[in-house]
C-alpha cells in the first residue's frame, strides 16, 4: 500500500515547529527592531490593529495561518511574538511594551506568554505572574479602553510533561489578574487539553508547541471574541496615555464587551 499521501497529510496537519534561533538574544533584538520599523513606516493611518503579543506560540502565527484562521481580522493583525521570549527581564514583553503594544494603535491585544519563565520546578511561576500583572496594569493605565485577551498557556506532553502542574498554577494566577481588571480570558489550555490534562497528541508538534490544527482552534476562539468592525479605517484610535500621567478607570463596558467603545 502506498503510504506517501497519508504521510504528506500528517505533515501538512502538523506544520513545522517554530524554528528556534541559534542566538535568542540577537533574535529578540532583530524582532524588536523590525517592530519599531513597521510601526514607524508601514502602519496604515486610521486602522486599529489586533496585536498578537507573546513567545514562539505567537510568532508561529505566520501569514498563511493568519489568513486561514483569522480571516475576519487578517488585514489588521500585527504579530509581535518572539521565539523564546518571557514576560519580564531579561528581555521579555515588559521590555518592549512600546514597540509591541503602545505604538501599534491597537483595538485588541492578545497576550500569550509565560511558559519559558515558569521553570520545570515551578520556581518561576510567582515571579512570572507578578510581571504579567505589570504588563496588564501598564496597558490599563495607558490604553484604558483597549481589551487585553488573556490567553492561558496550553498544556504540554512528553518531555515537557513536568511543566503541566506549574502551567495550571500560572494560568490560575493570570486568570485572577484578568478578572480583577475585567479583561476577557481565552482558555486555550482547556481548548487543547485531552482527557488526561495533557496537550492532545493530535495537536502536538514536539510536546510543547501545538500544530496547525491547534492554530485553527485558537483562531476560531479569537474570531468569536474580536468583532471585525472594531478596527475600521477612519475611526479615531484609542488614546495612549503618556507614562507618568493618570487616567480615570475605564468603564466596565470597555473591557467586558469587546465591541463597545473602541
Amino acid at each position: 500500500m502506498n503510504t506517501k499521501p497519508a504521510m504528506l497529510l500528517l505533515l501538512l496537519l502538523a506544520g513545522p515547529a517554530q524554528a528556534q534561533p541559534n542566538d535568542p538574544v540577537q533574535h529578540y533584538r532583530d524582532r524588536v527592531a523590525d517592530f519599531e520599523a513597521e510601526n514607524r513606516d508601514d502602519l496604515e493611518p486610521g486602522v486599529r490593529h489586533v496585536v498578537l503579543v507573546g513567545d514562539s506560540m505567537i510568532e508561529g502565527w505566520n501569514d498563511r495561518r493568519i489568513d486561514s484562521y483569522l480571516p475576519s481580522v487578517a488585514e489588521r493583525v500585527l504579530n509581535r511574538g518572539i521565539v523564546s521570549d518571557r514576560v519580564g527581564p531579561p528581555r521579555g514583553v515588559l521590555s518592549r511594551m512600546d514597540s509591541s503594544i503602545f505604538d501599534t494603535r491597537p483595538s485588541h491585544v492578545v497576550l500569550l506568554v509565560g511558559v519559558n519563565q515558569i521553570g520545570r520546578d515551578g520556581s518561576g511561576v510567582d515571579g512570572a505572574a507578578r510581571q504579567y500583572r505589570q504588563v496588564l496594569d501598564q496597558i490599563k493605565a495607558r490604553l484604558p479602553n483597549v481589551p487585553v485577551i488573556v490567553v492561558t498557556v496550553p498544556p504540554t506532553r512528553g518531555g515537557y510533561d513536568a511543566l503541566n502542574p506549574h502551567i495550571r498554577r500560572f494560568n490560575d494566577l493570570i486568570k485572577g489578574h484578568a478578572r480583577a481588571l475585567r479583561h476577557p480570558v481565552l482558555d486555550l489550555h482547556a481548548r487543547l487539553a485531552g482527557p488526561d490534562g495533557r496537550l492532545r497528541r493530535d495537536l502536538s508538534v514536539d510536546g510543547l508547541h501545538f500544530n496547525t490544527r491547534g492554530y485553527s482552534l485558537f483562531g476560531q476562539d479569537l474570531e468569536r471574541l474580536i468583532p471585525s468592525s472594531a478596527g475600521a479605517t477612519g475611526g479615531s484610535s484609542a488614546p495612549v496615555i503618556p507614562r507618568g500621567m493618570s487616567e480615570a478607570p475605564a468603564s466596565r463596558g470597555a473591557a467586558g464587551r469587546l465591541g463597545d467603545g473602541f
